[in-house]
């Protein structure tokens, strides 16, 4: 271990086994992301992939932000990385699980539900900034949506975060959005 790094946190990584669970952007065409050209990760990563990543470092927890697994069964990646994290000789990682709902659904209550009876689920990305990933393919705004506006305030109800990550061009309508929810925690993602 390296010995001038300190002991830390993970705040954001990724796990995913594409034999038991569906991606469609890692396991569908290949298409335009932020990342760039990402055909060398479209292959399982484990947690002994990540274990064997950073066993030089003295990381002592970690946190799962939702790999965009498929929408329509969101609970399903929260399912499976509970049990990794129970699995004995996981050391309890991922300690945190950031996991996905879709908050301009109109029954984004079950979901929410759903996910918040696994141990170590701690809140919600559901990534704002895909509006204007791709200029040729414009996308209404989340953070304009009415529906998506009024369910946010539900993440309290269930004692979760909300991981932000938009672009700076977005940051003035998030500022906004903070202001309005001064009672929920929000974290900066990306």
């Amino acid at each position: 271990i390296a010995n001038d790094i300190p002991p830390f946190v993970d705040a954001h990584h990724h796990l995913w086994d594409l034999s038991a669970n569906y991606y469609p952007w890692l396991t569908n065409n290949i298409t335009t992301r932020v990342c760039g050209e990402y055909s060398a990760i479209r292959k399982n990563y484990l947690l002994n992939d990540f274990f064997n990543d950073v066993s030089s470092v003295n990381l002592v927890k970690s946190i799962h932000v939702q790999a965009e697994h498929d929408q329509t069964d969101p609970v399903r990646e929260t399912r499976w990385l509970q049990k990794i994290a129970d699995t004995p000789g996981s050391k309890g990682f991922p300690h945190g699980i950031i996991a996905f709902a879709d908050l301009s659904s109109p029954d984004v209550e079950v979901i929410l539900a759903a996910h918040s009876r696994y141990l170590n689920v701690r809140g919600i990305r559901q990534m704002l900034h895909e509006s204007i990933v791709d200029p040729n393919k414009p996308r209404p705004s989340l953070l304009e949506n009415s529906m998506w506006r009024k369910n946010i305030h539900l993440l309290k109800k269930y004692g979760l975060s909300f991981d932000l990550q938009v672009y700076p061009q977005q940051m003035a309508q998030a500022c906004e959005l903070i202001n309005e929810h001064e009672d929920l925690l929000f974290i900066l993602c990306h």
